[in-house]
């Protein structure tokens, strides 16, 4: 419990030794790739000012925030092609699952660097030789339904991605994985990645309903990074006394959760009695010496492919992953052109932020048609409702009596009618439990759920028993997934097209 410690610093500040030790490998990294974007790289925060590309929730949505980020990261973004896959939280169609970093601090990651595919490209007219590639990451579904810990995760993903771009050696595990987190700060993902290191927010458990939920990212602790932080804010002067000083010193702790901000202030009363001094310390010039900061408007501007036309920021209809500050004026930027492309454009991409409910569930999965007689659900219409309002108005003072000798007898009849009526149909439903829609005899596929129809059966229990029938037989998988199932909206393979040219 913070303050139940005799020395409160010894719970606001990490251990001496890894005080140490942070400053020291602060150094190195600074030492190794330069100090230029550690004291003028920008601070991200999580405001649309440094997000503005368009969010849609889906693959291509992370790839733009990925492209910005590399951006960010002092990459030139158009070299690389960006690969992202998203792994479904069913295990039956999460597929394999390459590079996945160990749990730190108790959270498992939700999102993170695969590798890269490297090439040189060879030198062309007034083009240079540079390098090329395509770089893969991947990231957990539910995390796009979250952006505010889905950004900072990518942000410390690109940061894996930089060590492996700048040949920064990065051990395997737990040591690797504190590098990573130390990396960020001399991105400017710092104050993104302090923020998210340890998050308590209201999640939406549906409808009306919140729960209180915690986030966790990286290796370091809360108190690591917020030290970090407060090392960079002292390397950079924001120790308050200048206008400038101020205004980026109270842009850091608006966007730190409470305990980071505290954290913050007690590394940076620390660090400003340090001696030797932080700049000198890490290796850095006095600041009459350093170069003009970054440009933040060529940062943020439109993200751009060789011999393509940049991609929109913002959108008609769609805001960034952050809001939609500055959407009006980037819509004027790309006035006249045609607005039934960009509709063709946000259909290409799947939406994989919402969360559907059993919608589309069981999509290409296994699901029975289970037949009943509908006697006992016609019996319950007709007999509970006329047992229930009896026994209200015959025991409440509602000006109404009604005895219960004649409610009862009643409901029975209605009952025994239910059951006689009800016999001359079938009732047929989907076997899920969380669906049960009703079904007609013709349907191959649930309306509801998805899930391709495969049989009939008599009654739930019999599902089990039919699904391990058609493991026996070669048409589903372990998992539940029908082998021959094919989704009708996927692509069409370049095989399936020469068929069917050679049928016409």
């Amino acid at each position: 419990m913070l303050g139940a410690d005799p020395n409160p610093k010894d719970v606001t500040l990490p251990p001496a030794r890894e005080r140490q030790w942070l400053i020291e490998q602060t150094a190195t990294l600074l030492e190794g790739s330069g100090w230029r974007p550690y004291v003028l790289a920008p601070l991200l925060a999580p405001t649309p000012t440094y997000f503005p590309d368009r969010w849609a929730g889906g693959d291509r949505s992370v790839i733009r925030i990925l492209r910005r980020l590399l951006r960010y990261a002092g990459h030139d973004e158009a070299a690389y092609a960006v690969e992202v896959t998203i792994h479904d939280a069913d295990p039956a169609r999460r597929g394999e699952v390459k590079g996945k970093p160990p749990v730190m601090r108790g959270s498992d990651p939700t999102a993170w660097f695969v590798g890269r595919d490297q090439t040189r490209v060879a030198a062309t007219g007034k083009q240079p030789e540079r390098e090329s590639g395509t770089l893969r990451f991947s990231v957990e579904e539910h995390a796009l339904r979250e952006p505010e810990n889905l950004v900072p995760a990518l942000a410390r993903a690109v940061a894996q991605a930089h060590r492996a771009l700048a040949g920064l050696a990065t051990p395997e595990g737990m040591a690797g994985e504190r590098l990573v987190d130390l990396t960020t700060f001399m991105l400017g993902f710092g104050l993104l990645t302090t923020d998210a290191s340890q998050r308590f927010y209201a999640k939406s458990d549906g409808g009306f309903r919140t729960s209180r939920a915690q986030f966790r990212l990286g290796a370091l602790s809360v108190q690591d990074m917020s030290f970090l932080l407060a090392l960079q804010a002292v390397a950079r002067g924001l120790d308050g006394r200048g206008r400038r000083s101020r205004k980026e010193r109270r842009h850091i702790l608006r966007h730190l959760q409470p305990n980071q901000a505290g954290f913050f202030r007690e590394a940076e009363t620390w660090l400003v009695s340090l001696k030797p001094p932080a700049r000198a310390r890490l290796g850095i010039p006095a600041a009459e010496q350093w170069p003009a900061a970054f440009d933040l408007d060529a940062l943020t501007g439109p993200l751009g492919r060789p011999g393509a036309r940049p991609e929109r920021i913002g959108g008609p209809e769609l805001s960034g992953v952050y809001g939609e500050e500055g959407e009006e004026e980037d819509e004027d930027e790309y006035e006249g052109e045609d607005e039934d492309d960009e509709g063709d454009e946000d259909e290409e991409e799947e939406r994989r932020d919402l969360d559907r409910g059993i919608r589309d569930a069981n999509r290409g999965k296994v699901v029975f048609r289970v037949e009943r007689s509908g006697a006992l659900r016609m019996a319950k219409i007709l007999g509970f409702p006329v047992l229930m309002l009896g026994g209200l108005f015959s025991r409440g003072n509602m000006g109404i009596e009604v005895p219960m000798e004649i409610v009862a007898p009643t409901a029975a009849c209605l009952a025994v009618a239910g059951l006689a009526i009800g016999a001359l149909f079938t009732d047929r439903r989907c076997s899920e439990p969380k669906c049960g829609n009703k079904l007609k005899v013709e349907d191959e596929v649930c309306p509801l759920c998805g899930g391709v129809v495969m049989g009939v059966i008599h009654g739930p229990k019999e599902r089990l028993g039919a699904e391990e029938e058609l493991v026996r037989k070669g048409k589903i998988s372990p998992d539940g997934l029908v082998l021959s199932w094919r989704d009708p909206n996927a692509p069409m393979d370049s095989e399936d097209d020469e068929d069917s040219e050679d049928d016409d």
